[in-house]
């Protein structure tokens, strides 16, 4: 467990460190405005996919002037006309009247015009204040029931935001009202509601019982937008068009009776001839409506005031700078620590998770009203997530390099890559952990190399040996072993390292193997041996000892030029069994070779082998009897070893 443990702390460390880093990056990245582009478009989608916020009824309904009523009527109606549309609206119960028309110019009828307005104080008129002034007629100039109808648009030509209130550049103190304000206040004052500060942030106004929070330029996915005037989110609340009638229909007395009764009527133009349509968020994307008239928007801020008043619906909330650029390091660092401490395996369905969470955390929020900046979270989380991968693999390169250097050269491909998935089990850091195990060592020896070598030059001499010594590597590789090291002509292999043995089954299992390796390495002399034969060389015979028991395994020497290898009295018996009575070996020219275990390796056996006891011996160099035993074959399988 602490083994475990220390390794999770490395990676958690190098975790924070990609996850601040990358949070560090993506907050610099959305200071600068990089972002905005994506958080906005992104913000329009879950626009479009939020729940319509308008109630069953319609409190706002749309006169419009199309291309029917201009080649009809001319362009722009004449004051005569508007006059006696604005008569029938009221005429027809209307409760608010709103003329988002510019008559700053005088056409036929202007008295009419004048006389019919000044008579009712439900008619609004409107004025422009921002970019280019346009005044409301001469008879309502500086009068209550004017409100400026310009728009907000964002750098990208949308429009999201809507004004509230407009101060006057040269006198603070002095303020405009929107047209959409204007109307919802005429509408609201027989509820007893109007605009008030907010008595706990007199920066914030209320409408009724709630605050509309002023816009701020880094609110959401913004990023240094302009926060001149009292701002606020348009929600876009109302998904399907609104209630609309044609001028022409009032005029000729053809308007249903109860079309306008206790209504908000917005007259203007919805001709394509007159150019005043703007691009919003339903306009583009999947299920996008296209441009709306102006009419469409200030209608949309009017019934979205409303809701404000009459039902609490605010607009769109967003969380302080600070909780946000927590919110990022909270995803850049799951975005590093999960990756880095799973598998590679496990690292794409998690990041899939995680992003889809993301999204669902996001588009639920957004449903009650609160905008989370997606993009940021999503850039901080992904890349995080590749930095971390980046790094798993890079670190993850080394390492198996590192274990390929101590291992991969003298064991099969298949071993090698079970060394690689257990790898968490034996090394620390670049190097094997030292540990004791329970392993099986086998040492091999050719008897007789000396004259060999003396007969032969020294590359058919290193020809000879690789013969020999191919073989018997291969035969380790495919029975689960690894070859430690050549010395000459011999060879010494490891059964149970370096994943450490965890029952008395696995214990045996290497045992068998090892023994099994022997045996498989014999029955290979016969094929060498006819090989050498048949181009005239001499042939060899092979000394084998086997010993089980608990050994200390590690790595030794340094950084640049490593070794694995097991020490202990295990390998020294081996060892001195391989070297036991070669004159005894070499009196038996018939045997291609000798397998000679001590008693610790036949006890893991079990049946299946041909054995037989050598008697109790002291090995060289050492003080303490042993038993041994000659392995011969598999039971009822005939032998030339022996």
């Amino acid at each position: 467990m602490r083994r475990l443990l220390t390794i999770s702390h490395h990676r958690l460390v190098a975790g924070l460190i990609i996850g601040l880093a990358v949070c560090a990056a993506v907050v610099g990245a959305r200071q600068l405005g990089f972002l905005q582009g994506a958080e906005l478009t992104v913000y329009d989608q879950l626009l479009r996919f939020r729940p319509s916020r308008g109630t069953s009824e319609w409190p706002v309904v749309l006169v419009c002037i199309d291309e029917r009523d201009i080649r009809r009527h001319g362009y722009p109606l004449p004051d005569a006309h508007l006059a006696r549309a604005l008569a029938g609206l009221v005429e027809r119960g209307a409760a608010v009247v709103g003329v988002d028309l510019f008559r700053d110019l005088p056409t036929q009828g202007r008295a009419d015009l004048k006389r019919v307005v000044e008579g009712d104080h439900r008619i609004i008129m409107i004025d422009k204040r921002l970019h280019g002034r346009v005044p409301a007629p001469e008879f309502m100039e500086g009068g209550a029931r004017v409100g400026f109808a310009d728009l907000k648009q964002d750098r990208d030509g949308v429009v999201r935001r809507g004004l509230l209130i407009l101060w006057d550049d040269t006198e603070t103190s002095r303020f405009h009202f929107s047209f959409a304000l204007q109307l919802a206040l005429r509408y609201l004052d027989p509820h007893g509601i109007t605009l008030t500060p907010d008595p706990s942030d007199p920066a914030n106004v209320r409408l009724g019982s709630s605050t509309i929070e002023r816009f701020r330029s880094d609110d959401g996915g913004y990023s240094g937008a302009d926060e001149g005037g009292y701002q606020y989110l348009l929600d876009f609340g109302r998904r399907r068009s609104f209630p609309m009638y044609s001028v022409s229909q009032i005029l000729d007395d053809e308007l249903p009776s109860d079309a306008v009764q206790g209504r908000i009527v917005i007259l203007g133009n919805m001709s394509d001839s007159v150019s005043d349509r703007h691009e919003t968020p339903l306009s583009a994307g999947l299920g996008g409506a296209g441009p709306q008239y102006g009419v469409e928007i200030h209608a949309q801020a009017a019934d979205q005031l409303l809701r404000v008043a009459l039902d609490g619906h605010t607009p769109v909330g967003s969380l302080s700078e600070l909780s946000e650029g927590l919110l990022i390091m909270l995803w850049s660092l799951l975005g590093a620590v999960f990756v880095i401490q799973l598998r590679a395996l496990w690292a794409l369905p998690v990041i899939v998770g995680a992003g889809l969470v993301l999204m669902a955390i996001t588009m639920s929020l957004f449903v009650y009203g609160w905008w989370i900046p997606l993009v940021s979270q999503a850039v901080a989380f992904l890349s995080a997530s590749a930095a971390a991968l980046v790094y798993v693999s890079q670190r993850n390169k080394a390492a198996r390099a590192q274990i390929m250097l101590l291992f991969g050269k003298f064991v099969s491909p298949e071993v090698a890559s079970a060394l690689w998935g257990q790898r968490e089990q034996f090394m620390k850091g670049a190097r094997p952990r030292p540990q004791k195990l329970a392993v099986t060592v086998m040492v091999a020896d050719l008897q007789g190399f000396t004259s060999v070598a003396e007969e032969m030059d020294p590359a058919q001499v290193i020809d000879w040996l690789n013969n020999y010594m191919g073989a018997m590597t291969r035969a380790v590789g495919e029975h689960g072993g690894i070859v430690e090291d050549y010395a000459g002509d011999g060879m010494k292999a490891n059964f149970g390292v370096p994943v450490p043995r965890s029952s008395t089954a696995e214990i045996r299992k290497d045992a068998r193997r090892a023994v099994d390796c022997a045996l498989a390495i014999g029955e290979e002399l016969s094929r060498v041996n006819a090989h050498l034969e048949a181009q005239g060389l001499p042939v060899g015979r092979v000394r084998m000892g086997i010993c089980s028991g608990l050994v200390v395994v590690g790595s030794l020497g340094s950084a640049k030029r490593l070794a694995y290898t097991t020490v202990g009295d295990t390998v020294n018996k081996a060892a001195r069994l391989e070297t036991f009575d070669k004159e005894g070996f070499e009196a038996e020219p018939e045997s291609r070779f000798r397998i000679l275990i001590e008693e610790s390796t036949l006890n893991l056996l079990g049946s299946g082998y041909a054995t037989k006891a050598v008697g109790t011996h002291r090995l060289r160099g050492r003080d303490q009897a042993v038993t041994i035993h000659r392995v011969f074959g598999y039971t009822g399988a005939s032998s030339e070893g022996g």
